[in-house]
């Protein structure tokens, strides 16, 4: 992944730009920030499917054993896209259906490989890397997670995000949890 990408994607997350707007629900949106978002959601995934997923189809990888072999020995670069998508997947209240499913073409357009989303969710790769990334996508909204993103919801409204999290009467472990950085 691209420097330049990193930068813009720290770009958005400091002008207030919201990861909680990823929602199901279109009309929940606001000023069309989610298409921005979820395109780079949709980019990052498609990103860890060609470089993460892929060579290990290539390799006919099917055991537990060597697949988790597999993700521990790739490199650096992935391993910080997955830390970045796990922190993202922690502000997502819910992913939009289109962050999943994508086409990817090669250079020359002559073959296309158009990638449903219940093959993202199935792959044993992404299952290991990514646990979260079914829970946003397909199944109900947990409630500890709903609450941290309407509590993160709120802050963000009144412009206390983050900053507000530290001045919550709450205890230190549950403020380490709003403030994404577990769980």
């Amino acid at each position: 992944m691209s420097t330049h990408f990193n930068r813009k994607l720290i770009e958005s997350c400091s002008m207030a730009r919201r990861f909680e707007n990823i929602v199901v629900d279109p009309g929940s949106t606001r000023h069309g920030v989610h298409s921005a978002l979820t395109d780079a959601l949709r980019n990052l995934i498609r990103h860890l499917w060609i470089r993460l997923v892929q060579p290990a189809i290539a390799l006919s990888l099917t055991e537990p054993d060597v697949i988790e072999e597999y993700c521990n020995g790739v490199d650096l670069e992935l391993k910080d896209l997955c830390h970045t998508l796990k922190i993202i997947l922690r502000a997502v209240k819910r992913l939009r259906q289109e962050v999943l499913e994508f086409v990817i073409r090669d250079h020359s357009d002559q073959w296309i490989i158009e990638t449903p989303s219940e093959r993202i969710l199935s792959h044993p790769t992404v299952q290991l890397m990514l646990p979260t990334l079914q829970e946003r996508y397909a199944c109900p909204i947990q409630l500890q997670h709903g609450c941290r993103w309407a509590i993160r919801n709120r802050l963000n409204e009144n412009w206390q995000l983050p900053s507000g999290i530290n001045v919550l009467p709450i205890p230190r472990k549950m403020k380490k949890y709003l403030n994404l950085l577990s769980g």
